[in-house]
């Protein structure tokens, strides 16, 4: 895209994210607080923007899509218990940093009763997820 249509579609974008904020009628908050003290709909306008401009990826927003790049009928039911076990504990990329991957990684067998080969499993389905999403995999 050329860099004034770039700059057409973010102007949009902040548009849309500033109208639902004054549709909430969170739009003082929005400007004032930290964007960490954010609370509830406070926050959905900034969510709303960091998943249009792909700054934010949703799992359940492509879920449905990475299941579909999976050919075999049962890997792909193990890819999407694999994903609807993160999306219990996580519910976008950007909320996991490496720290949180290893320790989520080191409790999810206890957690859901399952042996390491199967969190191993997942482990991969999380690589493949990441690697589909084009997100830096550190996992």
């Amino acid at each position: 895209m050329d860099p004034v249509g770039k700059e057409i579609l973010n102007d949009q974008i902040e548009e849309k994210a500033e109208d639902i904020a004054i549709d909430l009628g969170v739009l003082e908050a929005l400007h004032l607080k930290p964007q960490d003290q954010l609370t509830g709909e406070e926050q959905n306008p900034k969510e709303f923007w960091k998943k249009a401009t792909g700054k934010l990826h949703i799992f359940k927003d492509f879920l449905d899509e990475f299941l579909k790049t999976i050919e075999r009928t049962r890997a792909k039911s193990d890819h999407e218990r694999a994903m609807r076990v993160l999306m219990k504990h996580f519910q976008a990329a950007e909320q996991v940093d490496w720290d949180k991957a290893e320790s989520f990684l080191n409790k999810v067998g206890a957690l859901e009763n399952v042996k390491t080969p199967t969190v191993r499993k997942w482990r991969s389905t999380y690589v493949k997820f990441w690697g589909w999403l084009n997100l830096n995999s550190n996992l």
